[in-house]
């Protein structure tokens, strides 16, 4: 087998064993700054209390069981769905390799992998557990497939295999439902292939529909939910001026832009613009990024979506492909020099947020995330490790006031507490305090440890003859209160539910 590879091959096969190198030993650098990612490892955690088929809900289901696959063999919160997600990080590269191969030739697709590889937004976000990852990984499989599907040898088969491909990624991200006609426009006049290709990416989106409709009698309550969450609980538009609007309409170029890091992002627009300019049969390949990238620009625009780099990897995966049009057109004395220069720079980069000194009150051109080593403050880290000293000495619950999404969150996970074991209290404006679930939290745990932030918003401490008391709005009950110290500003307390 391995004598059929080519020396290309065995190359590649090396930058992709660094690349995965990389990850893996930057996982004990990295501190995961979104609180998604703690949020979907709970989410995994509940469900492994109590498995069942998941047919609707607010996030597509596929992540949900990864996650869950990887708690069950390696029982770790921390440093399990991190690793796996190094993995898909790593491996979107084989497809998109080989696609490349096919559209453009190996010594480009070589070129294209180590760009990829080294792209520090991608191994970012291959070390917190979000979805983005495996979404590009199934993503640059489709394309390969799609790839073969248009060729005059592709058949049904590689059809139906884009399709099934496209269907696993719809259970990830909800994107791809909206790819998928301009991904079944690749395959026009290709009439029972783009048929089969719409039937094989539609059982997700098709399946999800029936069950929120069923569930909450409305097939499109993810959308409907999230569209909410950002212009009612969240007040995305609340005193909205026109530099957030511009700031919002830019917002992609720019992340693609300081994501990609600027050399890598010139290489493939130049690709993009020889590619349009030789008119060469490439070109099909930007449908489905202009398609996207439209998408997500209206969308933030009016507030629906917010801005976040995280889903720039969504869209690079369609235009990093074009590096390689870049790559074949230098001239053979200089190609390795500007292609490692390229390559070589993306990491340095990564860091421009903290390079370029932003004095002014308008915010920073380079997003913060595109570093690409995920980071809290320090403070965060001090406040978590004084949290898991208190915790050692006095077993329970942890009973978080909300300060901020990453820093919260980040606190919850490193408390390596179950999901069940843990109450975050809410942190947007419109956000309500679910009775339900604080009333369940309670009773499974009616000791532990509270961690107030310097101004909680729904609990409130009062001196008793008996001692301190604290209550919770809406909560029937109180709290008996001990003082456990304060780290960062931040105040800890052991309680005991009253009777």
């Amino acid at each position: 087998m391995i004598k059929n590879f080519t020396k290309t091959d065995k190359q590649f096969g090396i930058a992709l064993l660094i690349g995965l190198a990389i990850r893996l030993i930057a996982i004990p650098f990295s501190r995961p700054d979104q609180a998604d990612a703690v949020t979907r490892i709970f989410i995994a955690q509940t469900w492994m209390a109590n498995p069942e088929f998941i047919s609707s809900g607010v996030w597509g289901p596929l992540h949900t069981y990864l996650i869950a696959a990887i708690l069950y063999v390696w029982d770790d919160a921390v440093y399990a769905p991190v690793f796996q997600n190094c993995l898909f990080s790593a491996a979107v590269a084989i497809p998109l390799y080989f696609f490349v191969k096919r559209e453009w030739d190996e010594i480009a697709a070589l070129f294209v992998a180590c760009l990829y590889l080294a792209y520090p937004v991608a191994i970012h976000y291959g070390l917190v557990a979000m979805t983005e990852i495996p979404y590009i990984f199934f993503i640059a499989l489709a394309l390969l497939a799609l790839s073969h599907a248009r060729s005059e040898n592709g058949n049904w088969k590689h059809a139906l295999s884009a399709g099934l491909i496209i269907t696993m990624a719809s259970a990830l991200r909800y994107e791809a439902w909206g790819l998928i006609p301009f991904l079944g426009l690749l395959l026009w006049k290709k009439w029972k292939e783009l048929l089969i290709f719409f039937a094989a990416s539609s059982i997700f989106p098709v399946f999800w529909l029936i069950g929120s409709y069923l569930e909450y009698g409305d097939p499109f309550y993810s959308f409907t939910w999230s569209v909410d969450w950002n212009l009612n609980v969240s007040l995305g538009n609340e005193g909205l001026t026109a530099v957030d609007i511009i700031n919002r309409l830019i917002y992609f170029p720019r992340a693609l832009f300081f994501g990609l890091t600027p050399l890598a992002f010139l290489a493939c627009a130049a690709g993009i613009i020889l590619v349009l300019y030789h008119r060469k049969k490439q070109w099909v390949w930007l449908i489905p990024f202009v398609a996207l990238f439209l998408t997500y620009t209206l969308n933030a625009v009016n507030g629906k979506l917010t801005t976040q780099i995280r889903y720039s990897l969504n869209l690079a995966i369609f235009i990093i492909p074009f590096a390689a049009e870049w790559f074949l057109r230098q001239k053979d004395a200089r190609r390795f020099l500007f292609s490692a220069i390229v390559v070589g720079s993306m990491l340095p980069l990564s860091y421009l947020h903290y390079i370029i000194p932003w004095p002014f009150d308008f915010p920073h051109p380079v997003p913060k995330q595109i570093s690409f080593l995920p980071q809290v403050e320090q403070s965060t880290v001090r406040i978590s490790e004084y949290q898991i000293q208190q915790s050692e000495q006095y077993a329970g619950g942890l009973l978080l006031d909300f300060y901020d999404w990453s820093e919260t969150y980040y606190i919850a996970l490193m408390s390596r507490k179950n999901a069940a074991n843990i109450f975050i209290m809410p942190g947007e404006v419109n956000e309500p305090l679910d009775m339900n679930e604080l009333n369940a939290f309670m009773k499974n745990n009616p000791t532990g440890i509270i961690v107030l932030t310097q101004k909680p918003r729904f609990m409130q401490i009062e001196p008793t003859a008996n001692g301190d008391q604290l209550s919770i709005t809406g909560y029937e009950k109180t709290l008996s209160v001990e003082d456990a110290g304060e780290s960062e500003g931040w105040r800890f307390y052991r309680y005991t539910v009253d009777p």
